[in-house]
């Protein structure tokens, strides 16, 4: 494991302090580039390239407005004329109108029912934090950067002053890519949730979860409160308002995963409108069991099609009843293109391809955020100039080193160090002779327009010289002329 470290740090070393300098030369100077950050900032870059060349598609979807006399509610059209009604059956506004005067004309004032099917559905808790997950959910729920949420959870690992209690850690170890509990603390979990929520929320035998992570190491237990007697009630006035939060947040995932599934009660109702077509209304009628929603729910980054139906109440129907019609009613939609990444989904996204360690995340969401490579529009990463120019000179030029199977595939045989399956100078040995050669060998074939932070503009008319825009020390500028010509170039500000 010593050896696994020393390697991963001297390899960090390596391509640091051998791609910044060819950066500085080729690119602009102050820049940086790392084994870890530079696949990061690919990613982002990456996803904004796709935002820009994506491009939107109509198609209309088809709803109805039915007045029960116990409770309104809508419905979606799901078949048109005897045909599975999918996003783009109707892409126009004029075909649109005429199916829906079509469905007017032939519900006449009423849907009837055609089918209601009701079924018993289980959601299970999500397992205790890991630091990617605490991350997200903190990014999520809490508006935290990561950075924060290491800063706050360090504080409450390091000790809080309890009054007659003295200082006491509140949380196990954050930095950390197990989801496993220790007996001691699921058995006081369990006594909690007996205690609090009802012996009918303790499951026969304590929830086990599986890692998701590719390179899992699972040195460290899950994020969970050194005790869970210690409510966030009971130490909230010890606290400060992030703090409060975030222990909150880490208590409740803790005894929440310990619970038993809730159980939801759900309805799906087709309604016919004549003998060709159909609506469907779904909904949840009833929570017959909250279980460990009593506690704690799941944030999400974006919201699946099925969770906008639960929670919503349908009155009681049943087959044959016939259901007054309000409208139809036809509605315009286009395709939105892929979101930027949020602090959370960048964090998700390394860690699903295996990319970087639990305690990296932070410092390179800051490293890339401090060097100017991206900016954040909101709560999401947009490429800067320089960044762009950074990853296009990378991505071509260094394209094995910040490849995604590449890196995941270097954290491997790292871990295959830390178990003692490799040696870690062999190793090093492998990396080291291809990486330098290429290094040296950029160093000079390149130059600033191969580098792809220089674009040609074409030739000035007065002095017969090339114009090229770059990006300089303080910004994009135009150049007139070149760093070999006698006289020295000019330049321009473009800001």
């Amino acid at each position: 494991m010593v050896d696994a470290q020393q390697a991963r740090r001297a390899l960090d070393y390596l391509v640091g302090f051998n791609l910044s300098p060819v950066l500085w030369r080729k690119v602009q100077p102050g820049l940086s580039a790392g084994r870890v950050q530079s696949p990061a900032l690919r990613m982002i870059v990456e996803r904004e390239e796709e935002i820009e060349a994506f491009k939107a598609r109509e198609y209309w979807s088809i709803g109805a407005e039915l007045a029960h006399a116990s409770q309104p509610f809508t419905a979606k059209l799901i078949k048109l004329d005897g045909q599975k009604f999918e996003q783009f059956t109707i892409t126009d506004g004029e075909t649109a109108e005429a199916a829906r005067l079509r469905l007017q004309q032939a519900a006449a004032g009423a849907l009837h029912v055609t089918d209601v099917a009701s079924k018993e559905r289980k959601r299970r808790p999500a397992p205790p934090f890991t630091t990617s997950t605490l991350q997200q959910e903190a990014s999520r729920k809490l508006g935290f950067t990561t950075r924060k949420t290491m800063q706050v959870a360090q504080k409450l690992y390091e000790g809080v002053n309890l009054g007659d209690e003295g200082t006491v850690g509140l949380i196990s170890y954050m930095r950390t890519d197990s989801v496993n509990l220790s007996q001691e603390a699921l058995a006081e979990i369990r006594d909690v949730i007996a205690r609090d929520y009802g012996t009918t929320s303790v499951p026969d035998k304590p929830n086990t979860y599986q890692t998701k992570s590719k390179n899992a190491q699972e040195a460290h237990e899950a994020v969970r409160p050194t005790s869970a007697l210690r409510t966030p009630a009971q130490v909230s006035r010890f606290l400060t308002d992030d703090e409060r939060k975030l222990y909150e947040l880490v208590w409740k995932r803790a005894v929440a995963s310990q619970m038993v599934p809730a159980t939801l009660n759900t309805v799906s109702v087709d309604l016919a409108a004549g003998s060709d077509h159909v609506f469907r209304a779904s909904g949840t009628t009833v929570v017959v069991f909250a279980g460990f929603l009593a506690v704690y729910e799941e944030g999400k980054d974006s919201k699946a099609a099925e969770d906008e139906d639960e929670g919503r109440k349908l009155p009681p129907l049943k087959p044959g009843e016939r259901v007054p019609l309000d409208r139809i009613h036809a509605d315009q939609h286009f395709t939105q293109p892929p979101p930027r990444f949020t602090e959370a989904a960048l964090v998700k996204a390394l860690e699903e391809y295996g990319i970087g360690r639990p305690s990296t995340y932070a410092s390179i969401i800051q490293t890339l955020l401090f060097r100017k490579y991206t900016e954040m529009e909101g709560r999401a990463f947009k490429p800067t100039d320089v960044g762009r120019a950074v990853s296009k000179f990378l991505s071509g030029h260094f394209t094995r080193y910040v490849d995604y199977d590449f890196t995941a595939n270097l954290e491997d045989e790292l871990d295959a160090v830390s178990r003692g399956e490799e040696q870690w100078v062999p190793l090093m040995e492998k990396f080291w002779g291809p990486f330098k050669e290429l290094v040296e060998d950029k160093k000079e074939s390149l130059d600033r327009t191969d580098a792809g932070s220089s674009r040609s503009l074409g030739t000035d008319p007065k002095s017969g010289k090339d114009v090229s825009a770059r990006i300089g020390r303080f910004g994009p500028m135009v150049q007139i002329g070149t760093v070999d010509d006698e006289e020295k170039p000019k330049f321009a500000s473009l800001q």
